[in-house]
């Protein structure tokens, strides 16, 4: 994982255009699956229709879909105002309260992201 990573975050898109063109070759694996056809409920409701393609993207990539927003990705940004700009959309959401943040032991592949010591405690795998 070495490099700039293409998928576009938060980053600014000035900063973003310049990591692209400075990073000379990309890598991209592309899937193509059957056209999702909505049926008369996924008609008459866009998100039930979105959701549904989405966990059959999730199940072709035999990966896990997780019901966030996007207030809650913008507290993993690297960029703290992009973190606290999450806090306070969440906090106005929940009546003043900031949620907890959900807690991962895998990441999106099934590969864990804390490991088990002897001792019972836990620690990063590298």
């Amino acid at each position: 994982r070495f490099g700039y990573d293409p998928s576009f975050s938060c980053a600014n898109i000035v900063l973003h255009v310049i990591c692209l063109m400075t990073q000379p070759m990309n890598h991209l694996h592309v899937k193509h699956l059957a056209v999702y056809v909505p049926n008369d409920a996924e008609k008459k409701d866009p998100a039930l229709y979105a959701n549904n393609v989405r966990q059959k993207m999730a199940q072709q990539l035999g990966v896990e879909c997780y019901d966030l927003t996007w207030n809650e990705k913008l507290r993993f940004e690297r960029m703290a105002k992009a973190r606290e700009l999450g806090n306070q959309r969440l906090a106005a959401k929940n009546g003043g309260v900031v949620p907890p943040m959900p807690v991962f032991t895998e990441d999106a592949f099934g590969n864990p992201l804390v490991e088990k010591v002897e001792s019972g405690s836990k620690k990063k795998n590298d």
